[in-house]
């Protein structure tokens, strides 16, 4: 899933916006922030949410209680750039008349077959937070294609800060920008083509969730990427398991060890300075429930800690193959560690270090790599 700003890919309408409001106004009625390691902020009106089908193509986003994995792995709003032969692939167009002269109206399934500079679009893979991902395929192989239609000022500048900000990064655990191509009022990004996504491996997994060991080997990959960002001054804003990609390398004593890639830079941002270093600004909302950091709910001066809280999610969803939040009041919410317990202490201490309330409070990635359970043994 590449999930963004409301009216997203998520199709966040009025009813998710509401949801997401009158959280925030539960969590101001805290007494205090949360002090003990084994409880974690609130976050249950954001975080309880399923994508239904109203359609072959469509999806709203609704509030109900107990989100589950299933219910994400499900979710076709997502985008997923994988070759996974499990997808279920769009038909392939082979017209060689196919233009993209009549076909600025749309991204649907319109874009197949037509040659879009170089590479011919095969395939949908998905959605991403300013586009739609297809297979392109030229003579040296396949790609993916994420195409932007940039037919609103505020969309063309988005396209380009995420270039600006993909020529910046530079790291074996970052997707790889290809190439930029820009044909009518459509831009492309071609990037480097995965196996699959993160969320596949998990929902695809023995036990619908990975041993530690393996979760371990891929979140120091993420950890490695993410201080990149950092080093750059540059903050995700929508790192979900949807949006990790991966490579399978090889199996070690039974466990599957995978080579990572960060991708979806459109929700990201390059923080400003001034005096608010380390700090980025948004006028609104930014992220992908059930990913999103609290303070990122409304908008306003944010850092780091965002990314941070992400990594904490989703290595949550990693070990548990669930999101950590149960239909409780505020003042109860605490981290369910008999229904964790086939988890070692050192995880459940690194998750809920994760997952404090306070930006300030929460580990950072970089403070991650000192943890016992980054270093077993």
């Amino acid at each position: 899933g590449y999930g963004g700003n409301k009216q997203d890919a998520c199709g966040l309408e009025s009813s998710a916006e509401k949801a997401i409001y009158e959280f925030t106004q539960r969590i101001c009625q805290l007494p205090h922030l949360l002090k003990e390691s084994t409880r974690l902020p609130p976050t249950k009106p954001c975080l309880n949410v399923a994508w239904e089908t109203t359609g072959q193509r469509s999806f709203d986003v609704k509030v109900k209680p107990g989100f589950l994995l299933e219910d994400l792995s499900t979710a076709r709003g997502s985008s997923k750039v994988s070759s996974n032969s499990s997808e279920r692939a769009d038909p392939e167009v082979t017209n060689e008349e196919c233009h993209l002269d009549a076909k600025l109206d749309g991204l649907e399934e319109r874009l197949l077959g037509c040659q879009f500079g170089q590479w011919r679009l095969r395939k949908r893979l998905g959605q991403g937070s300013q586009g739609r991902v297809y297979v392109g395929r030229d003579a040296t192989g396949d790609f993916a294609v994420k195409i932007t239609q940039l037919n609103k000022k505020h969309v063309k500048d988005r396209f380009h800060r995420e270039v600006e900000i993909m020529k910046l990064l530079s790291h074996k655990s970052i997707v790889q920008l290809v190439s930029v191509h820009v044909e009518k009022q459509l831009a492309g990004l071609v990037l480097n083509l995965a196996e699959g996504d993160l969320l596949q491996a998990v929902s695809n997994s023995e036990k619908r969730r990975l041993k530690e060991s393996e979760a371990r080997h891929v979140f120091k990959q993420l950890a490695d990427g993410v201080e990149h960002m950092h080093s750059h001054q540059i903050i995700h804003r929508d790192l979900k398991l949807e949006n990790i990609l991966i490579n399978s390398r090889e199996e070690v004593d039974d466990c599957k060890l995978y080579e990572v890639k960060i991708t979806d830079f459109g929700s990201s941002s390059i923080c400003d300075g001034d005096g608010h270093q380390g700090k980025s600004f948004a006028k609104g909302p930014v992220g992908t429930p059930p990913y999103i950091a609290p303070e990122l709910l409304h908008g306003g001066w944010h850092g780091f800690p965002v990314d941070d809280w992400s990594l904490g999610i989703s290595l949550f969803v990693m070990l548990n193959g669930y999101f950590p939040w149960k239909d409780t009041a505020p003042e109860t919410w605490t981290f369910d560690r008999e229904k964790s317990r086939h988890l070692s202490e050192e995880a459940k201490d690194l998750i809920c270090r994760f997952l404090h309330l306070a930006p300030a409070e929460r580990l950072t990635v970089a403070n991650s790599r000192s943890h016992a359970w980054m270093t077993p043994g």
